[in-house]
Order: structure tokens, then sequence, then C-alpha cells
């Protein structure tokens, strides 16, 4: 490439194979999960754009995790399992937005809630997420 803008820039050609600057920054794609690769140009319009991707996967696990534990019933390891979901879902929205944000906050009331339920329906979650209240979000 560098032979070839130095031939350019004394009237010669440049080879048929040499790159031009705007070949070199051939766009290139994401990862399937929606990631952004160390090879792709960054760009200050596409951290918000991946900011709410990010925070509205966490809003539909929430919200996934939510129906799993509502269609538990008196599966005590089902209702854990989701309410386990249900709390990393909440930490990871809450590590997306500020803690004072409406989003987080909605979250946590419902781990708190789902909590309540899952303690009043089977007691304990052994080895799983805390049914204290209070407890840290996510618990482990």
């Amino acid at each position: 490439m560098v032979l070839g803008a130095l031939l350019a820039a004394c009237g010669g050609e440049a080879p048929p194979n040499a790159k031009s600057p705007e070949r070199e920054a051939a766009p290139a794609s994401p990862a399937s999960d929606g990631t952004v690769l160390a090879s792709e140009p960054r760009s200050g319009a596409s951290a918000p754009k991946t900011m709410d991707t990010s925070r509205s996967r966490a809003r539909t696990e929430l919200d996934r995790a939510e129906r799993e534990l509502a269609g538990a019933a008196g599966d005590c390891a089902a209702a854990c399992r989701a309410l386990g979901s249900m709390e990393r879902a909440t930490g990871h929205l809450c590590d997306l937005t500020s803690q004072a944000d409406n989003l987080c906050e909605d979250a946590r009331s419902k781990v708190r809630t789902a909590r309540d339920r899952v303690r009043s329906t089977c007691g304990s979650c052994p080895g799983g997420p805390s049914l204290e209240r209070d407890a840290p979000i996510p618990s482990r």
C-alpha cells in the first residue's frame, strides 16, 4: 500500500493489488450475539444503540423469568430457578441503568415480590437465591 501511495504521488500508477485507504476500513460484521468486535470501528453513535439493545434484552429476560415463576405453580425447583433468573436479569438491568432509574427500581420491586411469593410457597431455595426480601440482588 505504501508503495502504491508513493507511486501515485510521483505520477505513477499503483499496482492493481494495492489497497486504497477506503478499502482498508471495510466494515466488519457484528458478532451473532450483538457484541461489537474489536476490529469494528467504534463511534459514539453506536454506543447508545448497544446500550438500548442490552437494556431491552435484560428487560425481556426479566419478563420471561417472571412468566416462568408464575407458571411454576407448586414446583419449587422451577420457582427457585425462575427467581434466580429474575435476580440475574435485574442485576444486569441495574448495571446498565442508574441505580435510581425507574427501570432498575421496578425490577427490584418485582424481585422482592417474587421472593415473598416463593418464600410463602416453598419456604426456601436450597443452594439457590435468597428469599430474604431485602437481600442484595443478585443474592449469590
